[in-house]
């Protein structure tokens, strides 16, 4: 038995600048934030770390036409890893799965870019949309697994350095008027 405290804290000072111009919108803002992590065993301190991270967001809206639209989004966010990623207890409660947690990870960045184009005719009853979804992630969080001679599983976190993920979409949709149906087709769908 053991006795665990964990405590993570976020305190975050953001300014930002809003303009707005017919059909156009942008939004901008800077934050300063500070992360205080702390971890306890057994009133022992294992960890005790304080991490400050300046985080840019951009969001923009242009409708060129009546019923079309832009949208793009910028974001830069962070993680502070979990308790079970960084408690240094070793968990054997099943012989062949032991996992233990790594109290040397530091926190996860990731910058996020997201792009969506819309249509939508009314006269027609027709919708077209697509977006695009971009992630990259330095230090990223992610699970070490190894397995011995006998079969025994092994499981810790390491920051396991960038990584990154592209999901899109794109979507046609029309109004079938004369059962008031609407039939809709995905064109494609990355991962």
């Amino acid at each position: 038995t053991y006795q665990l405290d964990y405590n993570k804290q976020v305190y975050n000072n953001q300014i930002g600048y809003v303009f707005s111009k017919d059909k156009f919108q942008l939004y901008m803002s800077g934050a300063y934030e500070t992360m205080v992590q702390k971890l306890d065993v057994d009133q022992g301190n294992v960890i005790d770390k304080r991490y400050n991270n300046f985080l840019p967001r951009i969001y923009s809206s242009y409708e060129y036409k009546k019923g079309h639209k832009i949208r793009f989004r910028y974001r830069k966010e962070t993680r502070l890893p979990s308790s079970n990623e960084v408690t240094p207890i070793v968990n054997d409660f099943n012989p062949l799965y032991i996992r233990e947690g790594n109290p040397d990870l530091t926190p996860e960045k990731s910058d996020n870019i997201f792009v969506r184009i819309g249509s939508h005719d009314f006269k027609k009853a027709t919708s077209f949309f697509s977006m695009i979804r971009y992630t990259k992630s330095t230090n990223a969080i992610v699970i070490n697994r190894s397995i011995d001679d006998n079969y025994v599983q092994y499981s810790t976190y390491v920051n396991y350095g960038n990584r990154s993920s592209l999901f899109g979409h794109l979507n046609y949709s029309k109004k079938i008027s004369k059962i008031s149906l609407e039939e809709s087709l995905e064109l494609f769908k990355l991962p």
